[in-house]
């Protein structure tokens, strides 16, 4: 019997130093900055008469790091995004989307170099606002009542901090794959009122991001 206890004992004392080392390492500081940048944007899927464009957008928020396991840590990002679609209907241009969302993405930040990181995590938001408008016109109307107004789907992406720029300079790309359905219901497309003709199949954002920033 005090084998096992001594044995026990042994065995336990590497964890007890490491919980106890642990309590007691001074926690890594939270990191605050912001960015912006610009936004590649479209909507998955099209169909033969309804084909899709890319909008060039943009995007500026906050962002905060907190890397308190050497290379693990954990990144939050508040950022307003400007995106949206162009479509071709039977060939011609015939529409456009321009969506404001804002969005709160947190994620995971491995960083196995000083230089660069990686992350990925998940990320939700609300539209604030969508407007249309019919060919090459400057004239928009807003139709935000027809889509959906909560979003959300998974980001991940790369990001450098370039000492011999700045100490606390950022840059980075990012993708967001939407995983919700943007239009609210499929058979508003037709309804008068609506400038626009709404796709009837399934769609999804997908935003391309290069943004640059500060972290203090």
């Amino acid at each position: 019997m005090k084998t096992l206890k001594l044995t026990l004992l042994l065995a336990l004392c590497p964890v007890m130093l490491y919980a106890q080392n642990y309590m007691y390492k001074k926690a890594a500081p939270v990191k605050i900055g912001i960015m912006g940048g610009y936004n590649l944007s479209r909507i998955t899927n099209s169909q033969d008469n309804y084909t899709i464009e890319n909008y060039s957008g943009y995007s500026f928020g906050a962002s905060a790091l907190w890397q308190n396991w050497e290379q693990l840590g954990l990144r939050g990002d508040l950022v307003f995004s400007r995106q949206g679609y162009g479509y071709n209907e039977n060939g011609t241009k015939a529409g456009y989307l321009i969506s404001s969302y804002a969005y709160l993405s947190p994620a995971a930040n491995f960083k196995p170099v000083p230089w660069g990181s990686f992350f990925a995590g998940i990320q939700m938001g609300m539209l604030i606002k969508a407007n249309c408008g019919c060919g090459n016109t400057d004239y928009q109307s807003t139709i935000t009542q027809h889509f959906n107004r909560f979003d959300y789907g998974l980001n991940a992406g790369i990001e450098f901090t370039p000492k011999a720029i700045a100490d606390g300079f950022i840059m980075g790309l990012k993708y967001y794959m939407g995983l919700s359905d943007i239009v609210k219901s499929n058979n508003t497309q037709n309804e008068e009122g609506v400038p626009i003709l709404l796709p009837n199949f399934s769609t999804r954002n997908s935003v391309m991001n290069f943004y640059l920033g500060y972290r203090f």
